[in-house]
């Protein structure tokens, strides 16, 4: 998948090709200017100019320099030309191709998507040159990590090249090969490979086997095959592009020079070290000679000889090379680049496992920390990220499947992530791992016990969502001053800030026009800043430690010694790539542990047992591993367990794979000798985690902090609006969504939710809106669910509420659930259908289906998305009972785990606790788990003892068949279990 070879290509297949720009293309009648004047022949000359500087600056392998020329030669034709006339497209398509190629990113997405609108208006919707509309801006969305979106756009160019070239004509097999790339990209190596060998093999009957064409073909093949982990077949394909691109290019090409790059990468990853060792001695000189030493290409190619060099014997020079490396890259692109932080990473992880920890190891990893805190922005996400084009790092990204997404500034996640894990690996090596009587994490000299690891593990698990439950308490703290309008004030000019300055940034670089529109938003930019300074200001007056809260950072030792209850027990489980750390804290107790557990061997084992407690379509239940469940209890939790005896409730911290993974389902004993693991009897008296703890998930150790001062604040604003009140809790229910699929029960006979077709989410003609659109008839087309409304009825019944805030049939909507006032309601609880990012391919929000709308709005279209969630005001609901389908499931955003898609939204909305499903929910056990649950909270136990009453009562029941932890663990408590 060598991209700097056939973009070249492709740009000078677009300046060359007959249609555009030639004399037949009729000019606009308004173009003015000397060029428009004289019958285009001094315009012609110009393009062929451009044209060749274009293509020397291809041929150097100069791609800032293509860029310039590119952006050179569209600013002319747009001087004298309108910017929907063909010769301005053609302009813009080029300009939009050497951006990409030189990895100058922004704006690039809206460009493209102008593009194509102005293609279709010019040229129709079927022309070649709309094809290579749709297929660049397929490219800006893989550029931007957006690998589903490129692909519809990638699929619309494929198809309108195939009608009009056929499927053999160069730039038909190009869009082909980008619209494999979006399956790669997204990890679908198993659909891409078939549609490669069909690619394969057109290319090599219309053009033959030695064609340059089929390099790129090859060198997809080696990826998909290294996803797939076939190692071998990787090899194989990625050394027939190697040679075929050596011998059409030469070996002095960047091209080349990356594909040999990868080649030397796999065979390091089937362990041929000494051959990848050799491979790169040969190339890595050539890259210093063609791009030098600071090149980002270069460094990675360094980076990887420092990897063989420790396998093949040679610690000591491996340091020492990696340290250099990061002192190149920090003089080169800044401490905050990414390429500076992985050198940095590198660079201690070899210190420390070839010199051993010192203080002074863990000193500068404090630093590095520090540093990475200081790179975060107080309230503002837009951030201005440079971005250099790099074909090496493209390739590897995807050989690695991350996609190129991991050089976006959201991607930060990693760096702090590996940074602070290997803080809490420097501090358990540390010989004089210590921590004195009363001390403060912040103490020096630096600290390397419990109390430090709680900090280190808490800074590398950060989580988005946070940020919500953060904002939520923020609120709540401005009402109960009086401030809500002045805080909605303050929240809208940052909007609008955050807008200017994407605005402003779109103008750098330009003609006169982007000069005085710069101008004018310099000075609306200036003007919005004023006025969100005097709001905070006022802010920060008027209810202190509003902003506080929002910046708040981990928890320290002492603050959670005042946070827990005397029956409470926090357990954090951060697995990494060379162990898995634990941590486990009572008020009682501390106890801080190191397994050899890889987060790959506890990602294995989650899969296994998820896999145990699916449910397929006949409804028959899988077959779950009590040994490897007790086995995972064992190595992980059990050498921390005696922190957590005579405690009651457990606070379950999670990172990665283990946050999908409900902490119920482990095992504290061995399962009988011999035992059949689907025996219902052995099955109810298995000895669950859930048995001895009442368990409440947590995205991070922040989050309880920070609902326990929302719970105070809540109850302080009660009080402020006229008392305490009396009685059970107001309750709110909305069920049975009045649906005309066949009726079905959740979770048995297959009721395994089907997915929402996402090309319904795309406006027909063009795919290129910004908000997607939810049809409703596919909507009205999903299975009715009957159980639902005895469900909501249950608990209805159970706390003796009234009926006037619960809805069913063609009164739950979407509409209602936005225009009902929740004040004053703790309870509300939803029994729909769920559907996940996952299940929506990337194309809209989780959400819950209500009853569809005749006509689709904004206000309703019988989806109720995350996005719209927010806009929900539950700052008054104690408890949100989210009783459909993989509720717990995370958004398909990269680097966000459990506990980030509709949970994230609820805690944003106001809600302090939740209780939701990781996967497909039985109706009859979801009715009485949620009855019994809320009528024991209603009569005083915890929410967190309630649920795990509930569940004991209806795992141990023999009349209700519901002994396999599939039918009563995908239930989880998230937020404040009290």
């Amino acid at each position: 998948m060598d991209f700097a070879t056939w973009r070249t290509a492709l740009l000078a297949l677009v300046l060359c090709l007959a249609g555009w720009g030639a004399p037949a293309l009729a000019q606009d009648a308004s173009d003015t200017g000397p060029e428009a004047q004289d019958g285009g022949s001094g315009f012609q000359a110009r393009v062929e100019d451009f044209a060749r500087r274009i293509g020397e600056a291809n041929a150097a392998l100069d791609p800032r320099g293509a860029y310039e020329h590119a952006r050179a030669y569209r600013d002319y034709v747009l001087s004298v030309r309108k910017a929907t006339h063909p010769d301005a497209l053609q302009a813009r398509l080029v300009d939009l191709s050497a951006r990409l190629e030189a990895g100058y990113l922004n704006t690039t997405q809206a460009d493209s998507d102008a593009l194509i609108k102005d293609s279709i208006a010019a040229f129709g919707e079927k022309d070649v040159r709309t094809g290579r509309a749709f297929e660049m801006a397929g490219a800006a969305q893989l550029a931007h990590g957006e690998g589903q979106k490129a692909m519809f756009r990638f699929a619309r160019a494929m198809d309108i090249l195939d009608s009009a070239l056929g499927l053999t004509h160069p730039e038909a097999l190009a869009a082909r090969q980008r619209y494999i790339e979006g399956l790669l990209f997204t990890g679908r190596a198993a659909e891409a490979i078939p549609l490669l060998l069909e690619a394969l093999e057109l290319t090599i009957s219309a053009h033959g086997q030695q064609s340059p064409l089929t390099i790129p073909v090859a060198a997809n093949l080696g990826v998909a095959h290294f996803q797939q982990g076939n190692d071998e077949e990787a090899l194989r394909y990625t050394e027939e592009a190697l040679l075929a691109h050596d011998e059409a290019f030469g070996r002095a090409h960047l091209g080349t020079l990356a594909l040999w790059h990868n080649y030397a990468s796999l065979l390091a990853s089937l362990g041929r070290y000494e051959e990848a060792r050799r491979q790169i001695e040969y190339f890595i000189g050539a890259y210093e000679k063609k791009v030098g030493l600071q090149h980002p290409d270069t460094i990675a190619a360094a980076q990887t000889y420092v990897d063989v060099l420790e396998k093949t014997g040679e610690p000591e020079r491996a340091l020492r090379i990696a340290t250099g490396l990061y002192r190149t890259a920090f003089r080169t692109f800044g401490d905050d680049d990414p390429e500076t932080v992985n050198a940095r990473i590198r660079a201690y992880e070899l210190e420390l496992r070839h010199e051993g920890s010192s203080e002074d190891l863990v000193k500068r990893l404090w630093r590095a920390n520090f540093s990475l805190e200081k790179l975060e922005p107080a309230h503002r996400p837009f951030t201005r990220t440079r971005v250099r084009g790099s074909a090496s790092h493209r390739f590897k990204m995807l050989m690695l499947g991350k996609g190129v997404s991991a050089r976006r500034a959201d991607q930060r996640d990693l760096p702090f992530f590996e940074t602070n894990f290997l803080r809490a690996e420097a501090m358990w090596f540390n010989p004089r791992r210590t921590e004195p009587e009363g001390s403060d994490a912040y103490d020096r000299p630096y600290p390397t016990g419990p109390k430090s690891a709680l900090i280190a593990l808490q800074d590398a698990m950060r989580r988005p969502t946070s940020g919500p439950v953060a904002l939520a308490q923020a609120r709540l703290r401005a009402a109960l001053d009086g401030n809500e309008a002045l805080l909605a004030s303050w929240e809208k000019e940052s909007a609008e800030r955050l807008d200017l300055e994407r605005r402003l940034f779109e103008t750098f670089g330009g003609s006169d026009e982007a000069i005085r529109k710069r101008a004018n938003l310099h000075y609306r930019l200036e003007l919005a800043e004023a006025f969100i300074r005097e709001d905070q200001a006022l802010i920060e007056m008027t209810s202190p430690g509003f902003f506080n809260v929002l910046n708040k950072g981990a928890v320290e030792s002492y603050v959670l010694d005042f946070l827990l209850e005397d029956d409470e027990v926090v357990l954090m489980i951060v697995p990494g790539p060379t162990a898995t750390h634990v941590v486990a804290w009572s008020n009682a107790s501390i106890a801080w542990n190191r397994s050899d557990m890889t987060a790959r061997e506890v990602q294995s084992i989650v899969e296994e047992l998820r896999a145990g407690l699916s449910v397929d379509g006949s409804g028959r239940l899988g077959y779950f591993d009590m040994a490897l469940s007790h086995e995972l209890y064992t190595r992980l939790i059990e050498p921390v367990a005696h922190a957590m005896d005579g405690q009651t409730h457990l606070y379950y911290i999670a990172h990665g794979s283990l946050s999908t993974l409900p902490p119920a389902v482990l095992l504290t004993e061995a399962p009988p000798e011999g035992a059949d693991y689907n025996d219902p009897a052995v099955l109810r008296e298995a000895a669950w985690l859930s048995d001895a703890f009442a368990l409440i998930q947590l995205p991070t150790l922040e989050t309880l902090e920070l609902l326990r001062g929302s719970d105070t604040l809540r109850r302080r604003l009660k009080e402020k609006e006229g008392g305490a009140g009396s009685g059970n809790p107001a309750y709110s229910g909305f069920g049975d969504p009045l649906l005309a699929g066949e009726a079905a029960l959740r979770g048995v006979g297959g009721a395994v939710l089907r997915a929402i077709d996402p090309a319904a989410f795309i406006p027909s003609g063009e795919g290129v809106e910004a908000r997607s659109t939810i049809d409703p008839e596919l909507v009205r087309a999903m299975p009715r669910l009957p159980g639902t409304r005895r469900e909501v009825e249950a608990v209805r019944s159970g706390l003796d509420a009234p009926g006037d805030l619960v809805f069913y049939d063609d009164s739950m909507t979407e509409a209602r659930i936005k225009r009902t006032d929740f004040t004053g309601v703790e309870i509300l609880h939803l029994a729909t259908h769920g559907v996940t990012a996952a299940q929506s391919q990337g194309l809209a929000e989780p959400g819950l289906i209500f009853t569809p709308p005749a006509q689709s709005s904004e206000l309703d279209d019988g989806y109720l998305s995350a996005a719209e969630v927010i806009g929900l005001d539950l700052s008054s609901v104690r408890w949100a009972i989210l009783s459909a389908c993989n509720t717990a499931a995370p958004s398909d955003r990269a680097g966000e785990g459990g506990f980030s898609g509709l949970v994230r939204s609820f805690f944003m909305a106001g809600a302090s606790t939740l209780l939701v499903s990781h996967w497909p929910v039985y109706d009859d056990v979801a009715a009485e788990l949620a009855s019994r649950a809320v009528r024991m909270n209603a009569q005083g136990l915890t929410r967190a003892r309630a649920l795990q009453e509930s569940i004991l009562q209806v795992r141990t029941d023999p009349k209700l068949d519901a002994a396999h932890p599939a039918v009563w663990a995908p239930f989880a408590l998230v937020g404040e279990g009290r």
